[in-house]
């Protein structure tokens, strides 16, 4: 009698676990067989054209990359590189030029005619160039 009741036992069970199986598998079976949610695409914002490019750093895509270019009157500096399809991403302080280069807008330093930035830049170069200087002079 005690065996026949814990093969009863095992016979629920084992009809409790087909039941909830048959269950699972139908609300998966739902949810394969559902639409896949729309996705909507966001317009690409258009590629930039920069009017003025400042001292190229390297190539990409056979074009010169450039540290600084001014677009639409801004100064902007290359920051990376990003296809077309993700120019969608960019922050609203970021351009994308064709062929795939995201310049970040930034404040470019200008050189006045006597500035500090011009006086020091030009006492460094000669700094510079005295070495050399002296080196030619103590081959001769």
């Amino acid at each position: 009698m005690e065996i026949a009741i814990i093969e009863i036992l095992l016979w629920l069970g084992f009809g409790l676990l087909l039941w909830a199986l048959r269950e699972s598998l139908n609300s998966v079976e739902v949810e394969l067989t559902a639409a896949p949610p729309v996705r909507r695409r966001t317009p690409l914002p258009p590629p930039s054209n920069p009017q003025t490019r400042v001292g190229p750093i390297g190539r990409y895509a056979d074009s010169p990359i450039h540290e600084f270019a001014i677009i639409e009157g801004r100064t902007y500096r290359f920051e990376c590189v990003c296809p077309r399809r993700d120019s969608n991403r960019l922050a609203c302080h970021q351009r994308w030029v064709p062929p795939g280069l995201v310049y970040a807008e930034c404040a470019l330093p200008s050189l006045q005619p006597g500035s500090q930035e011009q006086r020091t830049g030009a006492r460094s170069a000669s700094r510079r160039q005295q070495p050399a200087e002296e080196l030619a002079i103590d081959r001769h």
